[in-house]
């Protein structure tokens, strides 16, 4: 029960991250949010608990070899940078390690030292504070009861800006998806609602699409996976791989034609004014081309925010990793998710809605987003696989 507690009071730091700059005229006041990591670091070395069920061996499995390809692309981002990068190693290199390496830490931890049904109560408490964040927000940006009505029940949501608007809409999927694996339909419908109303369009179209593999994942299970399961690995992951190209393709302008003359808009305009921020991209970089290793963790940034005067993200961290990971890790990246996620349907529709989340958003420098992702996914190993229930 103590550690469950020491647990909980350090994850308070992720909300208080989030909400404090908006509350306060500090930006510095952000940077609460890594006392969370460290907090929990030092839980886990006083309260040494070794775990050796076949279910966690599954969860140490996946984390080592995750672990294990972020700390080598760390080094070589460490080595490029200082060797002949032209930006050398910034403070941005820096914090999108710390963002990339401490969730999935932290978690990890989290499982070890609870049992399951102490990881489970700290998703629900995660939840519930997430959502007082989010109301926090709200409150801060004066946002009315009018205007919380309009979200859910007038306009288009496709073409129109909302108050309540929120990056919070991202995190929320995920519990979903636990709630509707547990059957908690009061608490699944909560969060719908509330993705919903924090009106980011990408969240909407990612927990509808992953919801819809949450229940068709018996099906390909039985059909496919269960009988070449290699096989499927292997034509997901290249699939995923080519789409990282396609992007590639997107950016440099090969499909502007078709894409006015499907949607009727510019290209840019269809993708919110972020085709021409990727495209200047490319235009501005000074290095030439790390196909097969990548620039490293934190290279997008630097080139945004010192080329480009650009203190904003790339709005993709699925081409991003792929960029700053290279073909051979960022492969290897999707392979070792996909290897875990395809033992039950928790797990597979996680996946896919943080894979659809990162087309569009910048999700691995949230905490809130990757803490929620990794526990629930990690927390989805103890149901069975192949499970259809």
């Amino acid at each position: 029960m103590k550690i469950k507690n020491y647990i909980k009071f350090s994850l308070l730091f992720l909300a208080f991250g989030s909400i404090l700059p908006i509350v306060s005229d500090s930006s510095s006041v952000r940077y609460i949010r890594f006392i969370c990591p460290l907090l929990i670091f030092l839980i886990a070395l006083l309260f040494s608990i070794k775990r050796y069920d076949n279910s966690f061996n599954s969860i140490t499995k996946i984390y080592r070899s995750l672990l294990f390809i972020f700390i080598i692309v760390s080094f070589l981002t460490l080595f490029k940078n200082y060797a002949y990068l032209f930006y050398g190693f910034t403070y941005r290199n820096f914090v999108n390690i710390i963002f990339i390496i401490s969730p999935i830490i932290c978690c990890y931890l989290i499982v070890k030292m609870l049992d399951i049904s102490s990881v489970f109560k700290i998703i629900y408490f995660l939840f519930y504070l997430f959502m007082m964040m989010y109301a926090m927000e709200l409150l801060v940006h004066g946002v009315t009861i009018s205007s919380i009505l309009t979200t859910l029940t007038g306009g288009s949501i496709i073409n129109s800006d909302f108050d309540t608007e929120s990056g919070s809409s991202l995190i929320f999927g995920f519990y979903s998806l636990f709630f509707l694996m547990n059957k908690n339909y009061y608490h699944f419908l909560i969060s719908l609602l509330l993705i919903i109303l924090g009106a980011k369009r990408i969240a909407i179209a990612g927990v509808l699409i992953s919801v819809i593999l949450y229940f068709l994942y018996p099906f390909v299970y039985k059909k496919w996976i269960s009988k070449s399961k290699k096989t499927f690995l292997i034509i997901t992951t290249f699939i995923l791989f080519l789409l990282a190209h396609f992007w590639t393709l997107i950016y440099t302008g090969v499909y502007d034609k078709e894409i006015h003359n499907l949607t009727g808009i510019s290209p840019n305009a269809f993708f919110m004014g972020r085709l021409n921020r990727v495209s200047q991209f490319f235009d501005v970089i000074k290095d030439s081309s790390n196909y097969f290793t990548g620039y490293g963790f934190g290279y997008v940034e630097n080139v945004l925010y010192y080329s480009m005067n650009l203190p904003t993200p790339f709005h993709n961290d699925f081409y991003r990793m792929f960029l700053e990971m290279g073909a051979i890790f960022f492969f290897s990246f999707i392979y070792i998710l996909l290897k875990f996620a395809i033992k039950n349907r928790l797990a597979f529709s996680s996946l896919f809605l943080l894979l659809i989340l990162m087309q569009t958003d910048n999700v691995l420098i949230y905490e809130t987003v990757m803490y929620s992702f990794y526990i629930i996914f990690f927390s989805s190993i103890y149901y069975k696989t192949g499970n259809t229930n």
